[in-house]
């Protein structure tokens, strides 16, 4: 009977050393601690919310690109070839000896919540990335219905520490959405949330190109401003108010 305990005690023994052991490995295997990762977190910073309250333009004011208009502020640039890219289209503002001083691009994108999801797939066969499927629970799971809840779920998690208490699936899913977010999230200085008539966030990537995005139809509106000496953030909003997407 003595003996039985023994062994009892030994195996429950065994069993714990073999659990910490391999969340210890969970922990250390599944660890993101970047640069690029760290740098695409400091740029998720919200540093205001600009509500945009849509202005109406004469119709023959307006600059049209597929199913956006936008008034246009654009009659001194020149429009440039869309290089096989249907999806965007790009202006230029040219000085007296042709040097570039302005540059507006505007059209669309996926959104990033889709991006993550399209390439999941590509990191199938790799143990810390999530298929397709998996993430979709994810992020139903985690209410994350937009970018713009993407980017304040990963914000949240920013300081967020795990132990060995901590799921192994929980541990898992973070290190596949923090790696993820440091392919296909740009880093800037900063983000802005944009609200009223329209939804949407502005990436600014140091201070010389301001990156706004319209959610709306499931896709990114985006339209880029270049060279903030003439696109100040008075004169951006302004532009922005007069949007419309069909």
């Amino acid at each position: 009977m003595k003996k039985n305990k023994i062994i009892y005690i030994v195996l429950f023994l065994l069993v714990i050393v073999a659990y910490f052991t391999y969340k210890g490995f969970i922990l250390y295997y599944y660890k993101v601690d970047s640069e690029a990762y760290n740098k695409v977190i400091d740029s998720l910073m919200i540093k205001e919310t600009i509500t945009v309250k849509r202005i109406e333009v004469d119709d023959n004011n307006y600059l049209s690109f597929n199913d956006i208009k936008i008034k246009n502020e654009f009659m001194d640039f020149k429009k440039l070839a869309s290089e096989d890219n249907d999806s965007f289209v790009r202006y230029q503002l040219y000085s007296l000896d042709n040097v570039v001083t302005a540059t507006f691009m505007m059209g669309t994108e996926e959104t990033y919540i889709d991006k993550f999801l399209d390439n999941a797939i590509l990191f199938k066969k790799s143990s810390f990335i999530p298929i397709s499927t998996k993430l979709k629970d994810f992020f139903e799971e985690n209410h994350i219905t937009n970018d713009i809840e993407l980017f304040k779920y990963l914000k949240k998690q920013e300081n967020v520490k795990y132990n060995v208490f901590t799921s192994s699936k929980k541990i898992k899913e973070n290190h596949a959405i923090k790696r993820m977010s440091a392919i296909f999230l740009p880093s800037g200085q900063e983000t802005k949330v944009i609200d009223g008539d329209h939804t949407g966030f502005i990436f600014d990537f140091d201070n010389t190109i301001k990156e706004v995005s319209i959610l709306k139809n499931n896709k990114r509106y985006v339209f880029t401003f270049f060279v903030i000496d003439y696109f100040t953030d008075d004169y951006i909003e302004q532009i922005l108010k007069t949007i419309v997407i069909e």
